[in-house]
């Protein structure tokens, strides 16, 4: 609208008087959602924190963890060149891009997948790989350990110990411990004999009481011995 100067004393034309016109308003033209960037800013990051955190957990990072970080490593490149566009982009354009947005939903799912894998590898995978590469002791002839003749120092590269079929836990024997729950155990004693020939109780069996030591110790040893 061309602007209009008034003399001196004169009023201004009002609103309505003839010959005013009123500037019409300019129609904004809305911008579009992109589908696209929207579905990867969801699932990518999902996917990222699934690869660190499969990784993180994994018997890689257990047995060769150089290749394992190698690995995860190849993701915070990926990581900065996305923050590097998002920087571009901010320079061309005030408003917050994809970029930015996926730039910091990616490092947080990096740094939660990374910190929850290792805590998952050394809560219950750490143990069970470290089982799994011990030796499985079955006895000189394959039937089991007799826990009245063997000796516990022969046996204290094993991970898992088959005993010989008949072997059994001393029940008058059984007592209880506390290490941030109450235990009990119970001396586990050869086929057939009420003490170890070797006079030495080397093989135990533990197991979790639950209420009174006296009450439940018993069958949780069972279970304990059989398996």
């Amino acid at each position: 609208m061309p602007l209009r100067f008034v003399p001196f004393g004169q009023k201004p034309p009002a609103l309505f008087s003839p010959g005013h016109r009123m500037q019409q308003p300019q129609l904004t033209r809305h911008k579009r959602m992109n589908v696209l960037p929207m579905f990867l800013n969801v699932f990518v990051p999902w996917a990222i924190f699934v690869y660190c955190f499969s990784l993180s957990s994994s018997y890689l990072m257990y047995k060769t963890p150089i290749l394992a970080w190698l690995c995860i490593s190849a993701v915070f490149v990926i990581w900065v060149v996305f923050v590097l566009a998002a920087f571009c982009a901010r320079k061309y354009d005030p408003d917050p891009t994809w970029f930015t947005f996926f730039s910091v939903l990616a490092a947080i799912c990096v740094v939660w997948g990374i910190l929850a894998g290792l805590a998952n590898l050394r809560t219950y995978e750490d143990p069970y790989y470290t089982l799994q590469e011990m030796r499985d002791a079955k006895g000189s002839n394959g039937a089991g350990v007799n826990p009245s003749l063997v000796s516990g120092e022969d046996e204290m590269d094993a991970g898992i110990l088959t005993f010989e079929p008949g072997s059994m836990f001393d029940a008058d024997k059984t007592w209880h411990f506390t290490k941030g729950t109450l235990y009990c155990v119970a001396p586990i004693i050869g086929p057939g004999v009420s003490t170890p020939l070797r006079q030495t109780y080397d093989f135990w069996a533990v197991g979790l009481c639950l209420t009174s030591p006296h009450a439940v110790c018993i069958p949780f040893v069972v279970l304990a011995v059989a398996s």
